[in-house]
């Protein structure tokens, strides 16, 4: 049996293995050249995935797309649970917080300054992630879309390579 415990906080690190049965009628049951083969290593979660530089690919806000000259200064920085937002205008720096078990799976982002938490979804595959953020305070997207006056921000990363 291959078993991959996903959540991190609960996950048992170590401890006792037993090998159960069920109860039924009486029965003798017998074990013989039990071993315990080391798999190979489970797959990094998604925030070691995110650790990096990523730059904007695309974005879409309240249904309206940000001009390609405005995604080539986007960039964004992730180390552990922290990341730095750069764009021409605007930057910020701050913490998230990643749970894969939810679908779509989320993303709580807090900034070190300015408004309150932000509630996100997000999903990444290789070198592509995508992240559709609340903005205003509105409820948590569901979808990866932003249509008029969602308040919803959707972004996509590539990988920057050097």
């Amino acid at each position: 049996m291959d078993v991959v415990d996903e959540h991190e906080a609960k996950a048992a690190k170590s401890g006792i293995l037993a090998l159960q049965i069920h109860v039924g009628a009486p029965m003798t049951v017998q074990f013989k050249n039990i071993r315990i083969k080391s798999l190979a290593s489970p797959r990094a979660g998604d925030l070691e995935t995110m650790k990096g530089k990523w730059v904007a690919v695309e974005g879409i806000m309240n249904g309206l797309a940000i001009p390609a000259d405005g995604l080539e200064k986007i960039l964004l920085a992730i180390e552990g649970n922290t990341y730095k937002f750069e764009a021409s205008d605007f930057n910020e720096a701050g913490k998230f917080k990643l749970d894969e078990a939810r679908q779509p799976k989320t993303m709580d982002v807090t900034p070190e300054k300015g408004p309150d938490l932000r509630k996100a979804i997000y999903s990444i595959d290789g070198d592509i992630m995508r992240v559709c953020y609340e903005t205003e305070g509105a409820e948590r997207p569901a979808k990866f879309e932003s249509p008029a006056d969602s308040k919803m921000l959707l972004m996509t990363y590539k990988r920057k390579t050097n």
